[in-house]
Parts: structure tokens; C-alpha cells; sequence
């Protein structure tokens, strides 16, 4: 497999993916405008049926746990709130541009979408104990979409994901085995890119703000580039292991099952606060799971 054929590739299919669907400009649009109102939002969102069912489905999930079955789009837009609607609009958005095609039924892209809701339910979570700045609406979109390269990677390049994932070493680099052998590694070694780099190329396509696409590229970078905001760096980097230690969701990455121990002192939190967000992580894990069924 020649490195600079693959990555040469991988920049191409970048160029071909779609753009998100017409209505969610259309709907972050009237979300900003101070002048709407919940019935404007839901009839911008009507326009797309696909869209509409879906977050109709999610407001019924178990995650949110309302009492009673929404059965409207002005009611659903009322009880999440902009800021939940925002995200969702923007998460469903996301799905539906990608396609889910077989994802029902296959196991890989189900764990990395289970693991992206987790880590996005932890990044809030966190976000509510950390000694940062009050959680921003883009948090959740931050932890759903941090793992997109590696969609990607499935979706279009299934053998080299693979291959990456879980393939031999080579003989000849048995001795570096250790470091050679992890996922992250092997993905720069033998793609010559990282799923954080092919993830913020199509926000960047998708001309998200540097909000989201920074935390994304960089969340496996060593240290922290001078560009990207660093609690919300630190909030990605422990909610991703925290997601993957709880069992809620899993990504392939063992290396991630430890939590890093600079980024909990930039937020500012300890023990209890980590022991307290694994186990909402785990109480949750079933709801977790039916928000991503909903999503589908």
C-alpha cells in the first residue's frame, strides 16, 4: 500500500462529499435571528422529511426522557431548546449527508457513532464541573464529530481503515511494535494522515467554525497548538477516554482507556468528578444507544 497514493485519495473523496443539506443553513439562520419563533424553526425544518422524522425521533428518545410523545415539530423545537436544536440540526444534518447506508447492520460504524454520542454526552457533562467557561452550543457537535475522519475512513476506504485498525505489523518494525501498533500510529505510518486531519478537511468543506474544527484536528496532536481553545481541548480529550472507559461506545483506540491526567488540571476537576461522569456515562449508556437508533 503506497502512503502518498492513499492520502492522495483521501484528499480527493474529501472534495466529493456533499454539501449538508439546504435547509440547515436555513434553520441556523432563523436559530440566530432574535425574531424567530419556535414555529419558524419548525417550518424550516418540515421542508426536509428526512430531517424532520429524525429529530422528531430523537426528541422521543430515552436520552431526553420527556414524559409525554412529542408528535410535533413546535413542540419538539420548544422543549429542547435553540441550543439543543441547534446541534441536533446540525448533527442530523451530518448523518444524513454521509449516508448511514448499512450502518444498522454493521458493527464498526455502529461503535464509532455509539462512541461519539457518548463522548459528546461526557464533553457537556464535564463541561457543567469543569472551571471553564459555561458549556457553548458547539460542545456536543465537538464530541459527535471528533471521530468523522474515521467514518470517512470506513465509508469510503473500508480496506485501509481496516487494515489500520487492526492489521500485523511489519516484521521489520517488530521492535517498535509497542508504539507502531497503535491505532493513531498506524494510521499516520501507513495512510500518512491522521482521522483528526481527514475530519476537520470536511468541516472545513463544510465551512464549520474554527470552534469545532480545531478541537477536532487536534484532539490527538501532542500538546496543544497555539490556535485552538484549550479548555475545550482539554474538555475532548477526557470525555474521549471517559467514553471509551465507561464501555459507552468504543472506538478501537486502547490507548485512550487512560485518562489524561494535564488535561483534568486544566479543567480543574478531580477523582469525583471523572467517577461521577463514568457512571452517568454507564447509566446512560441504553438511552445513548436509542438516540443513535433515532439518528438512523
Amino acid at each position: 500500500m503506497d502512503r502518498d497514493e492513499v492520502r492522495g485519495r483521501i484528499y480527493a473523496k474529501v472534495d466529493e462529499i456533499p454539501t449538508l443539506p439546504v435547509v440547515v443553513p436555513r434553520v441556523l439562520g432563523l436559530i440566530e435571528d432574535e425574531m424567530s419563533r419556535p414555529s419558524d424553526i419548525a417550518r424550516a425544518v418540515s421542508r426536509d422529511p428526512v430531517l424532520a422524522s429524525r429529530l422528531l425521533k430523537v426528541a422521543n428518545s430515552a436520552y431526553y426522557g420527556f414524559s409525554r410523545r412529542i408528535r410535533s415539530l413546535d413542540k419538539a423545537v420548544s422543549l429542547l431548546g435553540l441550543r439543543m436544536v441547534k446541534s441536533l440540526v446540525l448533527s442530523l444534518g451530518f448523518i444524513q449527508t454521509i449516508g448511514t447506508g448499512n450502518i444498522g447492520s454493521d458493527a464498526s460504524a455502529k461503535r464509532l457513532w455509539t462512541h461519539s454520542l457518548a463522548t459528546a454526552t461526557a464533553m457537556e457533562r464535564l463541561a457543567r464541573r469543569a472551571r471553564a467557561p459555561a458549556p457553548g452550543d458547539h460542545l456536543f457537535l465537538v464530541g459527535l464529530l471528533h471521530d468523522l475522519g474515521k467514518i470517512i475512513l470506513l465509508a469510503y476506504f473500508r480496506d485501509e481503515f481496516e487494515a489500520v485498525a487492526g492489521g500485523p505489523v511489519e516484521a521489520e518494525q517488530a521492535e517498535d511494535e509497542k508504539a507502531q501498533g497503535r491505532p493513531l500510529e498506524r494510521e499516520r505510518r501507513i495512510l500518512g494522515i491522521d482521522h483528526g486531519s481527514v475530519g476537520a478537511m470536511v468541516l472545513d468543506r463544510w465551512r464549520l467554525p474554527d470552534a469545532i474544527r480545531k478541537p477536532v484536528a487536534a484532539h490527538h496532536s501532542p500538546g496543544t497548538p497555539g490556535d485552538v481553545d484549550r479548555n475545550d481541548l482539554a474538555l475532548l480529550r477526557v470525555a474521549d477516554a471517559l467514553a471509551w472507559d465507561s464501555g459507552a461506545g468504543h472506538d478501537g483506540d486502547l490507548a485512550l482507556s487512560r485518562v489524561p491526567v494535564e488535561e483534568i488540571h486544566v479543567l480543574g476537576i478531580d477523582e469525583e468528578d471523572l467517577r461521577e461522569v463514568r457512571c452517568y456515562l454507564e447509566e446512560v449508556s441504553e438511552d445513548i444507544c436509542d438516540f443513535f437508533r433515532a439518528c438512523c
